[in-house]
């Protein structure tokens, strides 16, 4: 699916991030963000995609806004807007956005990087559990099961060495 022809060029608009099994703990952490549901993006056209745990129970990228699973009840996701964290590329443009798959069917994402005409860029990976201390685990590696990650600070992917 090229969804790039909606996303290039464009601004964000809204972010939503979504929950399922920690509605009490932490989401934003200093230089990245982390939840096991979903995110749903806003394009400034109106245009949505989302990476979420899919009911094929794993996560995909698609079109549109992905608010619930067939195996989940809307009461068990807890969603809310994430803009504040978007705030350093909110006014700045797409100019590239990449997914890297896990599948040769290019089905199961493991990694988008979105690039902006302000310099910056944020990556969303799908890795493993935080460690117990809210920690990045160590070589932080694809889990299906895992977490979505949301990079703001790129520098932390290099100490962490994906």
């Amino acid at each position: 699916m090229d969804v790039s022809k909606k996303i290039v060029g464009q601004k964000i608009q809204k972010i939503i991030y979504s929950e399922v099994n920690n509605h009490k703990g932490e989401f934003y952490f200093d230089g990245f963000d982390t939840f096991d549901f979903a995110i749903n993006i806003q394009m400034q056209n109106d245009f949505w995609w989302h990476l979420a745990w899919k009911d094929d129970d794993f996560f995909e990228f698609g079109k549109g806004l992905y608010k619930k699973n067939s195996h989940l009840s809307l009461d068990i996701i807890k969603s809310w807007e994430a803009n504040n964290r978007w705030i350093d590329v909110l006014n700045s443009s797409i100019i590239d956005f990449k997914i890297s798959h896990i599948d040769k069917a290019k089905l199961i994402p493991s990694l988008i990087e979105i690039s902006f005409e302000n310099g910056k860029k944020i990556k969303i990976l799908i890795a493993e559990e935080l460690n117990a201390d809210n920690s990045i685990p160590f070589g932080l590696k694809y889990d299906f099961s895992g977490r979505i990650y949301v990079f703001h600070n790129l520098d932390i992917l290099k100490e962490i060495e994906v």
